[in-house]
């Protein structure tokens, strides 16, 4: 069975016989810690769970999780600053959280070491930028969250490495313009959402590679005319 720790607002409960080394899941929702000390999980080195949720934490420093070398998923949600540094050693993480935070930005060596990545939410931060060749180590993400920032471009080929991506989200953003080549390659997409952005105009060939392209949105933007072969490569797409 799951050995899991959960820390709430008044107690903390730990299961039974079970040390920090044999935890596999760590949660902290709506704890009074207000700081995570790098080294802090030291011991739980088998945690491939941990989830950092309504929590006090101010911060979350750059080698808090350098020791969790068996990590396959982080949740850091509703909490505050989230340095960029806390990504560096999670080489088996497959899905990483980073949702209703104050993150502003991140350095495109930030997922250098996360290949085996295969989702990435980053919904409902202060995103106003994106470093070109941030995601290019991602060959394995197929789901990327971008939803709900301050992000009024995206840089030219930002996705281009993401071979196995399904499914994108830039919904909520303040999108004014997408380069041509954006979604270039990408023969996996399945899903987009570009709802609730800026966009008045749609480049011709936005969509030319994207065979397998099943469901887009474009909802709330101020495009007036959509270019007349814009799906010609999208015969499998189905909602619109």
């Amino acid at each position: 069975s799951l050995r899991q720790l959960e820390t709430g607002i008044d107690e903390a409960i730990i299961s039974e016989n079970v040390g920090p080394k044999d935890l596999e899941t760590l949660e902290l929702r709506s704890s009074q810690i207000n700081f995570l000390n790098p080294g802090i999980f030291t011991d739980f080195v088998n945690i491939k769970v941990l989830k950092i949720l309504f929590s006090n934490i101010t911060k979350v420093p750059e080698d808090t999780f350098k020791y969790l070398k068996n990590l396959t998923t982080v949740v850091i949600g509703f909490s505050n600053k989230v340095d960029q540094g806390v990504t560096q050693g999670l080489s088996k993480l497959k899905n990483f959280y980073v949702y209703s935070t104050k993150l502003v930005q991140f350095t495109k060596l930030t997922f250098d070491q996360m290949s085996s990545l295969t989702k990435l939410d980053l919904n409902n931060d202060f995103l106003s930028v994106i470093e070109a060749g941030s995601f290019d180590k991602l060959v394995n993400l197929k789901e990327l969250q971008l939803a709900s920032n301050r992000l009024t471009c995206l840089p030219n080929r930002l996705l281009s490495n993401l071979i196995a991506l399904e499914s994108i989200s830039i919904e909520a953003n303040q999108l004014i313009q997408l380069e041509e080549d954006l979604f270039r390659g990408l023969s996996s997409v399945k899903t987009i959402n570009l709802a609730s952005n800026l966009l008045a105009i749609v480049p011709a060939r936005l969509f030319q590679d994207l065979s397998s392209l099943i469901e887009l949105s474009f909802k709330d933007n101020r495009i007036i005319r959509l270019p007349e072969d814009l799906f010609a490569n999208t015969r499998c797409l189905e909602v619109l």
